[in-house]
């Protein structure tokens, strides 16, 4: 089945319904319309006047390309080394495996077969020799020095594990691919926040999109910077950095731009994110566990909506 990419237009609009759903009354606006000739984005009416609102979606474009290249990556590995596992051999101890390639390393057409061969064997010697391996931490062995090939040059470890082996039960895979992670500068989520209002700002001081804004009378101009699976998926996670930590240096980020800059009269921060409601019901979760929704006015005062979860 061929899935249709949904357009920039069309991503706006599921954020605005989703805005207006989670927060009715937003911006005292209760229907937003989408402009043909923007700036802005949609314009509402409220009770103080006409509100323009311009969208900008929190996240860095590099960030995402370079995590985008491993995700291509990571599921052409999964394809090859974890998709048939039915067929493969059957582990008596390990519940799972996960695999940590060296990520500027691709094998070649040649080198594949080669590689998912010393993978399965490795993982049949591990399993067979469980009891007695010197080098397991409980139900945990990192496995790093491997005398094989093909395998020691396009993996640098797998992290293996015992204990209940559910995939027999559910039927699914039990080989995955390493997640991103791992150390990462807190602050880095705090510069995309930036880079997203700066983007903003420089686009609403060219002159022509200027005089298109000042055509439209608005009274007032706000920006909403918007996050969602995105955020989450391809963006340095916040780590310790509270809500209002983020909001804070946001906002003193917008007030030490010269006056002429500062073109939005309020800004705002909306995050939200759905989980995989039947996977969580499949392992036995709550369906809307992992939901997210939070809603902050970052300028001229910091607030978080109290109708704000996750």
């Amino acid at each position: 089945m061929v899935r249709h990419r949904l357009s920039h237009t069309q991503r706006e609009a599921i954020v605005i319904q989703e805005l207006q759903t989670s927060f009715p009354g937003f911006a005292d606006v209760s229907s937003w319309s989408p402009v043909a000739d923007d700036p802005p984005d949609v314009i509402g009416s409220s009770p103080t006047g006409i509100v323009g609102l311009e969208l900008v979606e929190w996240l860095d474009g590099i960030q995402m390309g370079a995590a985008q290249g491993r995700k291509s990556y990571r599921e052409k590995l999964w394809k090859l080394l974890g998709a048939g596992w039915a067929t493969e051999y059957q582990p008596k101890n390990l519940s799972s495996a996960v695999v940590c390639p060296f990520w500027d390393r691709k094998p070649t057409q040649t080198e594949q077969a080669s590689l998912k061969s010393e993978f399965w064997r490795c993982v049949e010697d591990v399993d067979l020799n469980w009891a007695d391996n010197p080098n397991r931490q409980g139900s945990n062995l990192l496995v790093r020095d491997m005398s094989w090939p093909v395998l020691s040059k396009f993996i640098q470890a797998i992290r293996l594990r015992s204990g209940e082996q559910s995939w027999k039960t559910y039927g699914f895979s039990w080989i995955d691919i390493e997640e991103d992670g791992g150390s990462y500068d807190p602050n880095e989520v705090i510069r995309t926040l930036e880079l997203s209002i700066r983007k903003k700002v420089d686009l609403y001081n060219d002159p022509q999109r200027i005089a298109n804004l000042q055509s439209k009378k608005l009274d007032r101009l706000e920006l909403l910077v918007h996050g969602g699976f995105n955020l989450f998926f391809y963006n340095t996670p916040m780590g310790s950095l509270s809500v209002s930590d983020i909001a804070s240096a946001g906002a003193a980020y917008y007030a030490r731009l010269p006056l002429e800059r500062r073109v939005f009269d309020r800004i705002w921060l909306f995050n939200s994110l759905n989980p995989a409601s039947d996977l969580n019901e499949l392992v036995g979760f709550d369906r809307n566990k992992g939901q997210l929704r939070w809603l902050v006015e970052l300028w001229p005062k910091f607030s978080v909506d109290s109708r704000s979860f996750g």
